[in-house]
């Protein structure tokens, strides 16, 4: 009941709780529902109630590992951008770079805490988080990473394990994206499968590891955003990393050499929070669902693979030497991917329980479907 600042009323009414007061068996203690002036219909409105009714817009906390103005951050930014532009400026996004808030390996243990609501998530460096979501760092699987983009946005919509794995870290996908193939990037001159044998590369996750071990290199765990150090200081030879994502690393400063031999693909998503998706309306989940599927894979092959022409010739101005693979040299790549590192992910996957092997061979029929499209 709201408060009457006339006099004569309020006496009144003071008047008429007092009789009941001793009218009555008991008296109701201050602040129960049942009190006169609690009435629970006429409460102040909540702080998000005053928010959305006042039209308010709403902002979440967004997290890169990567740093501002290069190609995958460009593309992150454009994603979010859109977000914002669709919802008319009801959902905007406070941004933070170069893993000022998550550094990429934690990123998962952030959202869940409520330091972050969104952020770029590559599932292979999760720690055995998303098992299955490494599917799409399988190497040689796929050229184009437009086919690859929409392959893995249709395998999750279709995929209920997949969403059991997104469920279960707390995340909702709201969006995907696949690098192109990655491929030898080092500081000494490499052309060959011979000339790879003794160098030191650096590794992220275990089919790294077994390709680097299969032909012959010495694999070395470096975080990637540890890349630039790790081979200034001499602590590894060669990258999996390819010329565009050198120079976006400032690792092209050491490695002049690149042998166009496609390796693993850089899988990833946009992530949100469950907790904070739970409290988006629904007309924003609508416009986020949207833009994942008629604007995120187009937009991210436009910005990544499209540019990748340019930043070769900026890492050839550089003193940078690039030679492509021979057809022969890049089936012999696939076939060693198929057998040494295919086949163990999926046997590790069938021993977790999960459908290692349906995945695979969904997640390759869909890239084969958007590469004849």
């Amino acid at each position: 009941m709201r408060l009457v600042k006339k006099r004569k009323v309020l006496m009144s009414l003071l008047v008429v709780l007092i009789c009941l007061a001793g009218c009555g068996d008991q008296t109701q203690p201050s602040g129960t529902s049942e009190s006169p002036g609690n009435n629970t219909s006429e409460q102040e409105p909540s702080p998000q109630e005053t928010t959305q009714n006042q039209d308010e817009p709403i902002t979440l906390v967004a997290s890169t590992h990567s740093p501002p103005n290069i190609p995958m951050t460009d593309a992150w930014d454009a994603f979010l951008d859109e977000i914002e532009k669709r919802s008319d400026g009801q959902l905007t996004f406070e941004r933070y770079y170069s893993g000022s808030l998550a550094s990429g390996y934690d990123v998962i243990d952030k959202m869940v805490s409520g330091v972050v609501d969104v952020a770029l998530v590559f599932p292979s460096w999760q720690s055995g988080k998303m098992p299955l979501g490494t599917v799409g760092s399988m190497p040689s699987i796929y050229q184009d990473s437009l086919a690859a983009t929409k392959a893995i946005t249709e395998l999750y919509a279709n995929s209920s394990e997949l969403q059991q794995e997104l469920d279960n870290a707390n995340i909702v996908a709201i969006g995907f994206l696949q690098a192109p193939p990655q491929y030898f990037v080092a500081s000494k001159p490499i052309s060959s499968f011979e000339d790879l044998k003794g160098l030191r590369v650096q590794t992220n996750d275990e089919a790294q590891a077994i390709i680097a071990e299969e032909l012959g290199m010495a694999a070395v765990s470096v975080p990637f955003t540890e890349a630039y150090d790790a081979i200034t200081k001499g602590t590894i030879d060669a990258v999996m990393f390819g010329v565009l994502t050198a120079i976006s690393f400032g690792v092209h400063e050491e490695a002049k050499y690149a042998w166009k031999l496609p390796l693993t693909g850089i899988a990833g998503m946009y992530g949100m929070s469950k907790q904070a998706w739970d409290q988006l309306p629904d007309e924003l989940k609508t416009i986020i669902e949207e833009i994942k599927n008629d604007f995120q894979p187009e937009s991210f092959y436009q910005i990544y693979q499209a540019g990748e022409e340019h930043f070769e010739d900026v890492y050839k101005q550089a003193g940078g030497e690039i030679v492509e693979a021979t057809e022969e040299d890049v089936n012999t790549m696939r076939e060693l991917a198929a057998e040494k590192v295919w086949q163990t992910w999926v046997k590790e996957q069938e021993e977790r329980g999960l459908p290692g092997q349906a995945i695979l061979d969904q997640f390759r029929q869909l890239i084969q479907k958007y590469e004849q499209q």
